[in-house]
């Protein structure tokens, strides 16, 4: 899974790895992979409780909204 965290906008969004987002996402100064930058960043995690410790870690009060596009029921019992 993917967590987009998006400091701009408060939100942060779990997607599944083979979710167009995902798959298109890149990496720049401003949302850099695996830290935080000026809008946030992308992170790989396992699963919903692997996000919830990135948010709390990196940007905690964000909320956690899952990807309309790849929404799944792995995404919602994790």
């Amino acid at each position: 899974m993917l967590l987009d965290i998006n400091t701009r906008n408060g939100i942060s969004t779990l997607h599944q790895l083979t979710c167009r987002a995902a798959t298109t996402a890149y990496a720049t100064a401003a949302k850099p992979f695996g830290r935080l930058g000026a809008d946030g960043g992308w992170f790989p995690v396992v699963d919903r409780a692997h996000a919830w410790e990135k948010i709390a870690a990196w940007s905690p009060g964000l909320e956690l909204t899952d990807c309309p596009m790849c929404l799944t029921s792995d995404v919602t019992s994790a």
